[in-house]
């Protein structure tokens, strides 16, 4: 078995237990009228849940979602706008790209959607992932930075050779755009999952969700939160083998190297997808010297955990340690 092959094993095994774990504990909130349902995306399993059936609305905002954020796709937006470098873009695009440049000017590019030159280099998640040459990267590093972004008035411009990698945010901003479409139908109670990275939870209720231990497929806790959204980023669970060592799917945009964080796993709860997805990521990488400044903040909330087992729980949020190999622990 080859280490691609062996990777995507892993996620989907993972990701398939995860699913398992949601439906048990969200079961347990809803009436028997509830359903459940899955379809893929995104490069995972998509799991649907709740008073009413509203997997088709779901499924077809995942697949719009794709074609504009996709950038391993030559038809979507942002691979067009990688080739071109300079276009007119959807209002979907411009608000997303000026929501994360915001978002990287108030926290750093500990995450950046710039990445794309180091992500097509390294071909993490793809068929044939390599580790590139100090020179390769090096060159790669100079495309990186938000500032490379420029928005005016409809049209986006990319300097400096600069590639956009949508990975961090794709699955963040389809849930944001689900929340919308239920909205507008007055839907009830819902869970949309994708994978074991992020979650809806919509409707006037409060949730369980399980949050799985960075070592494995076990429970760490049990997150309890009012509606919002939940994304948790390591990379324990996306990685590949080269010559028997392991390298994770999130990169350092310092040294264009997969991170070395001593993070080993961060969940974030707020009330935007996208930004959950962006500070779940943005935090793990940056690791356990920035830490304080993210537990105390009043726009979200985090769970994070290191590589000691210490688990690390914002003030004010309600979760339960059920997993006895870790220990709660006082700000970092």
């Amino acid at each position: 078995m080859n280490s691609e092959k062996k990777s995507n094993k892993t996620v989907i095994i993972t990701i398939v237990a995860l699913i398992a774990v949601i439906a048990i504990f969200v079961s347990l909130l809803f009436n028997s009228d509830y359903s459940e349902s899955y379809f893929y995306s995104m490069d995972t399993f998509v799991e649907v849940i709740g008073d009413n059936d509203v997997k088709d609305d779901a499924k077809r905002i995942f697949a719009d979602t794709e074609k504009i954020f996709d950038n391993y796709n030559s038809e979507s937006e942002a691979s067009r706008l990688n080739t071109s470098g300079s276009m007119s873009v959807s209002e979907q695009m411009k608000n997303a790209l000026s929501r994360i440049t915001e978002l990287n000017k108030t926290y750093g590019n500990d995450a950046d959607v710039t990445i794309g030159e180091i992500t097509k280099l390294w071909n993490i998640t793809g068929e044939v992932p390599s580790v590139p040459t100090d020179d390769k990267i090096k060159s790669a590093l100079e495309t990186v930075g938000y500032e490379n972004i420029k928005i005016n008035g409809d049209t986006v411009t990319l300097e400096n050779n600069t590639q956009l990698d949508f990975g961090c945010v794709a699955k963040g901003i389809a849930l944001d755009y689900a929340k919308e479409e239920f909205d507008r139908q007055g839907a009830g109670k819902c869970v949309v999952s994708a994978g074991s990275s992020s979650i809806l939870l919509y409707g006037d209720d409060t949730f369980t969700t399980c949050i799985l231990s960075p070592d494995s497929d076990s429970i760490l806790g049990e997150l309890h939160t009012d509606a919002g959204f939940v994304s948790t980023s390591g990379g324990y669970h996306r990685y590949t083998v080269i010559d028997g060592a392991e390298y994770m799917h999130i990169f350092d945009t310092e040294s264009g190297y997969p991170s070395k964080t001593d993070l080993t796993s961060v969940t974030v709860y707020c009330q935007n997808g996208l930004d959950s997805d962006f500070l779940s990521t943005m935090i793990f990488a940056g690791g356990t010297e920035k830490l304080t400044e993210y537990l105390n903040n009043e726009d979200f909330s985090i769970v994070a955990v290191d590589k000691n087992k210490n688990v690390y729980v914002s003030e004010g949020l309600d979760f339960d340690l059920t997993n006895t190999y870790y220990k709660l622990c006082e700000e970092k």
